[in-house]
């Protein structure tokens, strides 16, 4: 077991990261290059790039819940796949000025920040309620006893 910013996680399944990081830097390389840049601002594509990572994380989430038992082991596989593309991605869209930072913005993106939201994505697929209003009573928000 690895212990990462004081989070214990488990061990990566390389399987999943074999199929995962290849099929995920091709679709990478294919936004890259349908998306316009210039050599003075890439803020289009540092956009796409969040999009990409925030869908990204949605995906792997899903897909490695259903093929793995182990939730530790989970996490850590989609950590893994996500530290991979954040190699990959970032040399494409930090400006010059922050490229000596990126190994710190990893710690702080990848093991912080994305060990969050995949938390909270977890949270939502298991326990949460995406309608709004409803019939049902699992759909209404609780409110506190007074």
């Amino acid at each position: 077991m690895k212990r990462i910013c004081g989070n214990s996680i488990g061990e990566t399944n390389q399987d999943v990261v074999q199929f995962c990081v290849p099929l995920l830097s091709q679709q990478w390389s294919q936004t890259k290059e349908s998306t316009p840049s210039s050599w003075w601002s890439n803020s289009e594509l540092r956009k796409k790039a969040v999009q990409f990572f925030l869908d990204s994380i949605d995906v792997l989430v899903k897909h490695v819940d259903d093929i793995m038992q182990s939730g530790p082991d989970k996490k850590a596989t989609v950590l893994y796949i996500l530290a991979a593309l954040y190699d990959l991605i970032i040399q494409d869209i930090l400006p010059l000025w922050l490229k000596p930072f990126a190994a710190g913005l990893k710690t702080l993106i990848i093991y912080t920040l994305f060990s969050l939201l995949i938390d909270f994505m977890v949270n939502k697929y298991h326990n949460g309620v995406w309608k709004k209003g409803g019939s049902d009573a699992q759909t209404q928000p609780h409110s506190p006893a007074t």
